[in-house]
């Protein structure tokens, strides 16, 4: 964590708590010694709050990382690094314990360099890699690890566990890359490698629930790659392999590829990720989290446009679903405290945000043409890092309640700000007059509207959702857990039949503590006894054929409550004016 960012913390991290008293007790001084702002405006907390802003959630999840806030995007990395360690064990015969490494000169397994800190980690890093003889990439890319980064940390808040066999999931996403993109190996390098992180995070994030979108919305109709040279899928999609491009000058120069991939999961109703390349050297990368209309949650998105190389335009917001454009406070929170860790003071203008922009982004948007590598990477680190928050918010996330007029209220407030988004970045004419010139109104038109920016709350993708197999390798790695519950069901047995014993000793008794009895509590703790005491059990077979079958039709618990009436220790029995003889 950088100094400034450790500072900004430290004054700031009861921020959130002062502006939910704000809106109680008026404008108060925030953490960062200002008044007025958000904790002044009693209008702006008068919107419902949903579970995004219970604080057993949101701080929750910012205080998972608030302390390394940069762990979020060198997680990825350090999850790397180690796995190689872990193949060099095999491979290349180190030392598998830390006694014999020590021995024999040789530096510690990353995993334990954190606990050395400072400048000792940071040689220790260094010299695993060196040792490896790997790189993560070419020092002159802007996607290369800073190398003053600090020692490496993986937090379980962080980090998936380790699957059960291979590699962890930013392994095989770095492993994967763009291979299986048709536009792989055509993109910039700066896209292909945050378009990488961005799908394995969502396969990482949404291990049990992601989901293709359904291909009747969007693949049907050819809209998973789509080819200036053949507008109307006569290749099959195979247009970019069997159509060569067009000299300059001629008919349909200068040619535009898009290549789509979209998901749906259980809090988001689309992942959608877009890559476009230009035959003269337009790069873009469009990337937008949609949520479910039911949850409470920014809209994600970012986008990065690149001329011959030469990035002009980055930026990233997470979009706010209320209607005065305020994010939740933790949220604010994080977003500044990233930018804070990753974001250097610009060395240029940021660009103009326009209209259309200005009605639907945050005040924390970040949007910039970079001056040079330096200031790119800072964006792709922060892009990354928020998008890895992103996710493990919308893990921690249930639907918005709406059995009340709040959440109906604050879910209607979310719907409209869905809508405000789309309808606001329709009106892009810069992606518009792309995408009219390469393909023609009618198309463009439709895929703004059907795949970049659609608005259908009566509709909602179907996901699958495979968490119930967890459970088959849980209890296989944690068998005691099975035996565990065994003594708990046996425990809680043994805990009814004792409950219920003191219930028929009441009625069994005959004087005045059973006047409290009902029928119905009794006949439930007979019920009990002959489920859990075997003695009792086999006494009431004995005296009532037939017990076994009254039990599963029902009618046991009545013919047990007669037996006990006959014998005069029935509830009715407290009654001073029974007439009932005990036998």
């Amino acid at each position: 964590m950088t100094v400034a960012a450790r500072e900004w913390w430290e004054k700031g991290q009861g921020q959130v708590g002062l502006r939910a008293a704000g809106s109680q007790e008026g404008c108060a001084e925030d953490g960062m010694g200002q008044r007025g702002g958000c904790l002044g405006h009693r209008e702006r907390y008068s919107a419902c709050r949903s579970r995004l802003e219970s604080p057993s959630i949101g701080e929750a999840w910012l205080g998972a990382f608030a302390q390394s806030p940069e762990v979020l995007y060198t997680y990825h990395d350090d999850t790397i690094l180690q796995y190689r360690h872990d193949l060099s064990i095999g491979e290349f015969g180190v030392p598998q314990t830390m006694e014999e490494a020590r021995n024999k000169g040789q530096v510690e397994p990353p995993w334990v360099v954190d606990e050395r800190g400072g400048e000792a980690g940071k040689k220790a890093v260094v010299a695993v890699v060196q040792t490896l003889q790997h790189r993560l990439h070419d020092a002159s890319t802007p996607e290369q690890r800073s190398q003053d980064s600090g020692p490496v940390v993986c937090g379980r808040s962080v980090c998936t566990p380790r699957p059960r066999s291979g590699p962890r999931p930013p392994v095989a996403s770095d492993i994967i890359g763009m291979g299986t993109w048709k536009l792989g190996g055509v993109t910039d390098r700066v896209i292909a490698f945050m378009v990488a992180r961005v799908e394995g995070c969502w396969r990482e994030s949404c291990e049990n629930d992601l989901t293709l979108y359904p291909a009747e919305h969007w693949k049907q109709q050819g809209w998973d790659f789509a080819d200036s040279m053949d507008p109307e899928r006569q290749w099959d999609g195979f247009a970019n392999v069997d159509i060569p491009d067009p000299v300059k000058g001629d008919p349909g120069y200068p040619r535009l590829q898009l290549e789509n991939r979209i998901y749906c999961s259980r809090v988001f109703r689309k992942l959608h990720v877009e890559v476009g390349a230009r035959q003269d050297g337009l790069h873009v990368m469009h990337i937008i989290l949609y949520p479910r209309y039911e949850f409470d949650l920014p809209i994600l998105a970012f986008d990065l446009v690149l001329v011959n190389g030469v990035v002009t335009l980055a930026i990233i917001d997470a979009v706010p679903v209320r209607a005065d454009l305020a994010l939740p406070g933790h949220y604010s929170a994080a977003m500044q405290m990233l930018q804070a860790t990753f974001l250097d003071p610009p060395d240029s203008p940021g660009r103009t945000i326009p209209q259309w922009g200005a009605n639907i982004f945050s005040e924390h948007c970040v949007c910039l043409r970079p001056s040079g590598p330096a200031e790119l990477t800072g964006f792709v680190k922060y892009a990354l890092a928020l998008h890895k928050a992103h996710m493990l918010l919308a893990d921690r996330l249930q639907p918005i309640r709406v059995t009340d007029a709040q959440g109906q209220a604050r879910a209607a407030e979310v719907l409209d700000c869905h809508k405000r988004f789309t309808e606001n970045n329709l009106s892009n004419l810069k992606t518009r007059r792309v995408l009219d010139v390469a393909f023609g109104t009618a198309w463009s038109d439709a895929y703004m509207r059907s795949v970049m920016f659609d608005f259908k709350p009566e509709y909602q993708p179907a996901f699958n959702d495979t968490s119930i197999l967890q459970l088959f390798d849980y209890f296989e790695d944690n068998p005691a857990v099975l035996t565990e519950q065994e003594e708990l069901r046996d425990l809680r047995s043994d805990l009814r039949v004792e409950e219920a014993s003191e219930v028929v000793e009441r009625a069994y008794s005959r004087d005045t503590m059973k006047r409290g009895l009902s029928s119905k509590k009794l006949e439930k703790a007979m019920l009990d006894l002959y489920t859990g005491d075997e003695a009792f059990r086999d006494s009431v077979r004995a005296l009532l054929p037939g017990a076994d079958e009254l039990q599963y039709t029902g009618q046991l618990g009545g013919a047990l409550l007669g037996m006990m009436e006959e014998l005069g220790m029935g509830p009715e029995a407290a009654n001073p004016n029974a007439h009932r003889a005990v036998s």
